[in-house]
């Protein structure tokens, strides 16, 4: 399910499919322009969205099949869904109604092919940031698919890669990767060149372990997903 936290006024609330049904494998969040959020489920191989303050997560009706949903990004307008699907090495793109607009990649290790992507991003310059998982490295793509450049690759050291997953960019187009085998926080500037990191192996405050997602809000606040250690930090 979803766990919805208010900090402030201190209530909770775990959201299930419709009728109580269990989301199996929720993998990752996007908000929309009515504080809309859609959760992608990588094992119903299906998108659902929570429409604000609603109790239950609603199926999105989509055209064509999914392989393995993961990461999922809207444009600026609200109207144009980004969904990663992971199994078919594509970045799939839906209108609001479910109907499949275009797709984007396939499987490769050239510019704009992909090798098991997972999260996506759309940052201030509706550039998409694609975390190019086994391939080891963080795509950039315009609003329409089109490659734009690439960073990263494999390897252990300083701004290189060995299980990137969550990808998100802060109001001054600083781009955050999450790599889950490093258990850290990598920090790099609009053109991809390294800038810090933050964070190691560990379960104390600012330790990770095998951290999968991150969030930025509009008031860059920075909310990771770290997984083993089950909670968000």
């Amino acid at each position: 399910g979803v766990h919805r936290f208010d900090p402030r006024g201190g209530r909770y609330r775990l959201i299930r499919g419709e009728g109580g049904r269990p989301l199996p494998s929720p993998v990752a969040l996007a908000v929309g322009r009515a504080d809309e959020v859609y959760i992608s489920d990588s094992r119903l191989s299906a998108l659902f969205v929570i429409e604000a303050g609603a109790e239950e997560a609603v199926r999105v009706p989509l055209q064509g099949l999914l392989a393995q949903p993961t990461g999922v990004a809207l444009d600026a307008a609200g109207i144009r869904l980004y969904l990663v699907d992971t199994g078919s090495h594509q970045v799939k793109v839906f209108g609001r109604d479910g109907a499949l607009v275009t797709s984007f990649g396939r499987r490769g290790t050239g510019p704009g092919e992909f090798n098991f992507p997972t999260m996506i991003w759309r940052d201030g310059e509706d550039h998409l940031l694609v975390a190019d998982s086994l391939n080891f490295r963080i795509q950039v793509f315009d609003a329409e698919g089109r490659f734009v450049r690439q960073f990263g690759e494999l390897g252990d050291g300083t701004g290189e890669h060995a299980r990137p997953k969550g990808v998100a960019a802060d109001a001054q187009g600083h781009i955050y990767v999450v790599d889950s085998l490093f258990h850290t926080l990598q920090i790099f500037d609009p053109n991809g060149a390294f800038l810090l990191n933050v964070g190691r192996q560990g379960s104390a405050r600012g330790e990770f372990w095998l951290p999968t997602g991150i969030f930025i809000d509009t008031r860059d606040t920075i909310y990771i997903a770290d997984s083993q250690n089950r909670r968000v930090q």
